[in-house]
């Protein structure tokens, strides 16, 4: 029964959700290693024309692509969420 009651409910998804790694545009899980993290863009886009830029503020060199599911919306979102 409380297998039921815990794994069925739509908050313990969110929280597992939740808990599940944020990757870059190149799959690189995101470590934030500062206290305030920011979204910067590249002067040059990608082949394609779209924007790419990167996360200053972490661990490794993080990069989001408008050409790809972690774009400029999600860093932006990321990095919020962490400033907050």
């Amino acid at each position: 029964m409380l297998k039921e009651s815990v794994m069925g409910h739509k908050p313990f998804q969110e929280l597992r959700d939740k808990m599940k790694p944020t990757t870059d545009c190149c799959n690189q899980i995101i470590i934030p290693a500062r206290d305030r993290l920011s979204v910067h863009t590249n002067s040059h886009s990608n082949c394609n024309g779209t924007s790419w830029g990167w996360i200053e503020g972490c661990t490794k060199n993080i990069c989001w692509s408008n050409d790809s599911s972690f774009n400029h919306a999600a860093a932006v979102k990321f990095t919020e969420e962490h400033n907050d």
